[in-house]
């Protein structure tokens, strides 16, 4: 694990090696978040370049999400890179609040604002699950609750006050 940022390979040293980074080589958001992975990594995790390349490829998959595009992330991934609590059922509820965030790189840059971002959306889940199974399990859902925001929150797509009454 590096901790000292000022070893960071340059986009011409990952080219020297034959890493194809991506949108990382010209890009400073992205390399500064696949400079965070690759110096978390212990050595067995990037002494390959085919190591390299994959995290590159999911550092660069992040940003294009930050940036409201669409890459294919899964929590295996996201649990590659070190973070942690990202399962196949809140995948999509962790990458919707990385897609929700601000700007297109910034809040994004750092593993440890990315688990902070991965937190949040978990913890949201698990509340909104809680509260849609109760609804269901006690037969107590009504045409506004559980709300559009639980099912966001759950990573549910589509669910919107025109059709909310509906799907409760």
């Amino acid at each position: 694990v590096d901790t000292n940022s000022a070893n960071n390979p340059t986009p011409a040293q990952y080219a020297l090696i034959g890493a194809d980074i991506g949108t990382a080589a010209t890009d400073a958001d992205n390399l500064a978040l696949l400079s965070d992975i690759v110096g978390a990594q212990n050595a067995a995790g990037v002494d390959t370049i085919v190591e390299i390349n994959t995290l590159a490829r999911i550092a660069n998959a992040i940003q294009t999400t930050a940036a409201g595009g669409t890459a294919a992330l899964s929590a295996a991934d996201l649990t590659l890179i070190g973070l942690t609590g990202v399962t196949g059922d809140n995948l999509r509820a962790v990458l919707n609040v990385i897609d929700a965030q601000t700007d297109a790189g910034t809040s994004t840059d750092t593993l440890g604002k990315l688990q902070g971002i991965v937190d949040t959306a978990i913890s949201a889940y698990q509340s909104a699950l809680s509260a849609i199974q109760t609804a269901a399990q006690n037969n107590t859902a009504t045409d506004t609750n559980p709300t559009a925001v639980q099912y966001a929150d759950l990573g549910v797509s589509g669910v919107n006050a025109q059709n909310l009454g509906a799907i409760n």
